[in-house]
């Protein structure tokens, strides 16, 4: 489903990820409003906070993997699933 209440699109990342800058590029490629969340050894767990109130679990990992993304609370996934997202939901993307 691709419709959801807040469009704010939240993109957990980590330093040096290539990933994590690929799913900042498919936010800025389509436009979307996005705010990134990065990894520090100071904000690790209001994110692992955050991501509990997203789902109401705790992550599979206690460290996460990343990048994670959410539209409002709900989690679309990682990269791949961010692509396929953006191709299902967001009109595809550039070349």
């Amino acid at each position: 489903m691709c419709v959801v209440s807040d469009p704010l699109y939240k993109i957990f990342t980590t330093p040096a990820c290539y990933y994590c800058n690929k799913a900042i590029e498919i936010a800025e490629q389509t436009s979307i409003p996005y705010k990134v969340l990065p990894k520090t050894p100071e904000n690790i767990e209001l994110l692992r906070t955050m991501y509990i109130d997203f789902t109401g679990q705790p992550p599979d990992n206690p460290t996460l993997t990343y990048p994670r993304i959410f539209v409002g609370k709900k989690l679309i996934g990682g990269c791949d699933d961010f692509t396929q997202y953006a191709e299902d939901c967001l009109g595809g993307l550039c070349s």
